[in-house]
């Protein structure tokens, strides 16, 4: 074992950190929002596989539809997005936002 910086659990600590300012900002976002809006919704935070997460979450939710942002990765075009992978699924209306 070698005893240099530990680079591996600092860049997953920054990485954490930078996911958990994003969902905190999302999540202010939505409660100002929520009077305009006008609509019920609430949001999970889930860590795993997307395509499973969000199935795992729209059945314990009964959810009516599925929305979802459009993947930005050149693969998935030809391997399949998350978002295309749920229209599949054909378990609940998706839509798809840029």
């Amino acid at each position: 074992m070698r005893g240099g910086p530990d680079t591996y659990g600092s860049a997953v600590a920054s990485e954490v950190e930078a996911q958990n300012e994003v969902e905190s900002q999302f999540r202010d976002t939505l409660v100002r929002e929520r009077p305009r809006l006008g609509i019920g919704f609430e949001l999970v935070v889930r860590h795993g596989d997307p395509f499973a997460e969000l199935c795992r979450v729209a059945c314990e939710r009964s959810a009516d539809a599925v929305i979802v942002g459009r993947s930005e990765r050149t693969l998935h075009r030809f391997a399949g997005s998350v978002a295309q992978r749920l229209t599949r699924c054909g378990r609940w209306p998706v839509t798809v936002v840029p």
